[in-house]
């Protein structure tokens, strides 16, 4: 069959070219055809600018698509540097194009089991795919699929990173209960997602979100005491936050006074750290935000009631292997023999050094002639998750993720905690005798496709043992 060409819809009239001729032309007649209806339009009229709205009008006809309809803000949208986007995609700059530029379809982006804690190579995909798709698509939707929230991490990261996103994003689906999660714990324009119902949420026990501007944007004057009163603030609503979780078991409990200072010390260590460890120094960025849920859960073949934990810390700064960088000489030594001894394993240099950073003692400061009292942060965090969690079976047993730029590491059973050693530190090598000479497991160990912007901790714990009383029920 010989194709058609712009002679055989040389028209009285545009407005009887139908898509379907317009689009039973190639590219090159078309464009033939564009210059003809111009050339004959200026020839009548005079008017070069209905010349060129015959023109556009013929364009949009022929699309398979329906058009964007991006505002003038979208239209006139440049290029925004982020160290955060650009840590997830090194070449965002190189690929990001002007939307008049742009012609990759519009299309979906599914997050399904969009979790740190349990999918952690995915989902950092996912996260490529997004940065991708803000550089190239003309408009793309973000999908929620999972049935409820499995990790409260990503959507902190997703929040922080849409920040100086190109407008693109034409909104998608989400479930009930996940959405139930995000408004309860403000986290609904933290994600730029509007236009929805209202939900009940008296399931859900939130911490809300908190968060510290942008690193490098805070004044030179500003007033270290309002700093620390504002960590002070989100430790203490931490600790009020769990003791209300407590408060909903029955019988009732809650975290003794030990318990609770141990919390806020655990807090408020980690935001200042987050802020010492931002790209400008002293000035880092960090974001909070947790929730209990109440949730059917099955456990050992049995429906249960149960109450679901998660929190989130998020420092979008140095990663973990860059601060032990700058730790003292004899720090250094142990490192690089720890980094030697497992060279030949399957996992990167940095990996490594964040293993080794994580262990009681190991701190880039120095902390006197042979104390290992320093640098126990970290340790002190999944000791905390693993006292107050239970420990069911399967996916409701307590686990904390750690991220930071391409190290993962978990923390979940047989390797759920430190344990203690001769001279008191707690030690975490992820190997079944717990040795520094084995290699750590790959399946609690590993590097990721594309770099967290930082460092990420996120916690999923049980608070009760609801099913045990049933158990015991169902046995009379």
């Amino acid at each position: 069959m010989t194709r058609k060409t712009w002679v055989d819809f040389w028209p009285e009239s545009t407005a009887s070219l139908s898509k379907e001729d317009l689009q039973s032309l190639d590219e090159s007649n078309f464009d033939d055809l564009l210059r003809m209806v111009a050339r004959r339009e200026r020839k009548s009229s005079g008017s070069g600018k209905r010349a060129r709205s015959i023109r556009r009008k013929l364009i949009i006809r022929r699309r398979n698509e329906k058009r964007i309809p991006y505002s003038k803000k979208a239209l006139s949208y440049r290029f925004l540097d982020c160290e955060n986007i650009s840590s997830v995609s090194p070449d965002r700059k190189k690929n990001w194009l002007p939307l008049h530029r742009r012609k990759g379809k519009t299309a979906d982006i599914d997050c399904k089991d969009f979790s740190f804690i349990d999918n952690p190579i995915e989902t950092m995909r996912l996260f490529w795919k997004i940065v991708d798709a803000e550089c190239k698509s003309r408009g793309f939707r973000i999908n929620f699929e999972d049935r409820q929230v499995l990790d409260i991490g990503p959507f902190l990261l997703l929040g922080s990173l849409r920040e100086r996103m190109t407008p693109v994003i034409l909104g998608g689906s989400i479930r009930p209960s996940t959405q139930k999660v995000l408004a309860a714990v403000d986290l609904m324009d933290f994600l730029r997602i509007g236009g929805l119902p209202k939900l009940s949420s008296d399931d859900i026990w939130p911490l809300p979100l908190h968060r510290r501007r942008r690193g490098g944007s805070s004044s030179p004057n500003a007033s270290v005491a309002m700093q620390s009163s504002t960590v002070e603030r989100v430790a203490d609503q931490t600790v009020a936050s769990v003791n209300e979780w407590l408060g909903t078991l029955s019988p009732s409990e809650e975290l003794t006074v030990a318990g609770a200072s141990a919390l806020k010390t655990v807090i408020t260590e980690a935001l200042n750290n987050a802020e010492r460890h931002g790209r400008v120094q002293g000035d880092g960025e960090w974001v909070t935000a947790g929730f209990m849920a109440r949730r059917q859960s099955e456990v050992d073949g049995k429906v249960r009631t149960t109450h679901v934990c998660h929190l989130g810390l998020m420092n979008l700064g140095l990663t973990i292997s860059d601060t032990i960088k700058s730790g003292p000489e004899h720090i250094l030594g142990q490192l690089k023999k720890y980094q030697d001894l497992h060279r030949s394993s399957r996992i990167s240099q940095d990996t490594l050094s964040t293993v080794f950073a994580l262990q009681d003692g190991i701190s880039r400061v120095e902390q006197g002639c042979g104390s290992p009292s320093g640098g126990t942060g970290m340790m002190d965090i999944v000791e905390f998750a693993n006292e107050v969690g239970r420990q069911p079976a399967g996916i409701l047993q307590t686990t904390v993720a750690i991220l930071s730029g391409k190290s993962y590491i978990r923390f979940a059973h047989p390797f759920s905690r430190g344990v203690e050693s001769g001279d008191g530190r707690r030690l975490q090598w992820f190997n079944e005798p717990n040795l520094v000479t084995a290699p750590p497991s790959n399946d609690f160990v590993m590097d990721l496709p594309h770099a967290f912007p930082g460092t990420m901790i996120t916690a999923r714990f049980v608070l009760d043992d609801a099913w045990e009383e049933e158990d015991a029920r169902d046995d009379d």
